[in-house]
């Protein structure tokens, strides 16, 4: 029996063996939802976008008939029952935009986002977004350019609540780019539930010089390796070391993540960190728990890494 919320896909993952242990998983099965015969599907890997669009009870089943002439002759099918609920969160909209300029220098720090949620079931939620330049802008840094991640971890009641992102100033001056930018992924996490919109929404048009320019950058010395804390022979930690440049001495805050593939494995932040001026070398430590559960072998991808002054 497996759980599963409305809205969300399923993905599965297997192997088949036959009965001389040859590999079949190139075979394709058929699959059925609810009793009613979907389309053909084929392992170790696949998914099944939004199948089941009402909670309750539905039934999946994969089957296989081989034919005498085929080098597969033997037919089999699997069965499962899975428990489909409402989502705990759901995603009202009623997007705005702004930009925040804190110490009064006529620069913007960040560019705020705010959406309103609807909470079913009180809990912590994390909510993360990109902000893509819009397909019909071209700014000074040329044409689809920009790319900035902003991630928000809180605990919501049940009820209406806003949500704001804030995405780096810095990170939006970096990339040379004008707007107006395209806020075009929302991924919302909570226990075992993850849900991945495209809201579609559109910013205002900034110029990319009315947000603060980098005080650090990236000089691209990368290293890293495993931490084993426990000496059980299972990495706890993949640490990544990021060289930065800095030119003004200051607090940072640091977000990167790993994928594989373009599938998001693992996230880490650093809120603050006291960067002096010239170079340093900031350790991302990510989680061995969530890169186990993300069940992919490298190598992995470091995406996004954003250094920006709190």
């Amino acid at each position: 029996l497996y759980e599963l919320f409305t809205g969300c896909d399923i993905v599965l993952r297997g192997e088949c063996t036959d009965q001389l242990g040859i590999d079949c998983s190139h075979l394709l099965f058929d699959l059925y939802l609810d009793g009613q015969y979907a389309y053909p599907v084929n392992l170790p890997y696949y998914v099944i976008m939004d199948p089941f669009e009402t909670p309750g009870s539905h039934e999946l089943k994969l089957k296989y008939e081989g034919f005498e002439e085929t080098t597969y002759p033997f037919s089999f099918e699997i069965n499962t029952t899975i428990e489909v609920f409402e989502p705990p969160i759901e995603i009202i909209g009623n997007y705005t935009d702004y930009g925040i300029d804190e110490n009064g220098d006529e620069l913007y720090e960040e560019l705020a986002i705010e959406f309103d949620v609807e909470v079913i079931e009180a809990g912590n939620y994390y909510f993360s977004g990109n902000l893509e330049i819009s397909d019909d802008t071209c700014g000074q840094g040329g044409c689809g350019g920009i790319s900035v991640y902003a991630g928000s971890d809180e605990y919501l009641s049940e009820g209406i609540h806003t949500i704001q992102l804030l995405f780096s100033g810095i990170d939006i001056y970096s990339e040379a780019t004008d707007g107006p930018y395209l806020f075009d992924e929302l991924v919302v996490y909570g226990g075992p539930f993850n849900l991945v919109i495209n809201p579609e929404y559109q910013t205002r048009d900034y110029l990319y010089r009315e947000f603060n320019p980098p005080w650090a950058r990236l000089n691209y010395n990368f290293n890293d390796y495993g931490i084993d804390e426990d000496e059980d022979d299972a990495y706890d930690y993949l640490v990544v070391e990021v060289g930065v440049d800095v030119d003004i001495e200051s607090e940072y805050r640091v977000h990167s993540y790993l994928s594989k593939d373009g599938e998001h494995l693992a996230s880490y932040y650093i809120p603050e960190i006291h960067l002096a001026p010239g170079e340093n070398t900031i350790e991302l430590n990510f989680s061995g728990l969530q890169l186990y559960l993300g069940g992919e072998d490298g190598p992995y991808t470091l995406g996004n890494v954003q250094v920006s002054d709190v």
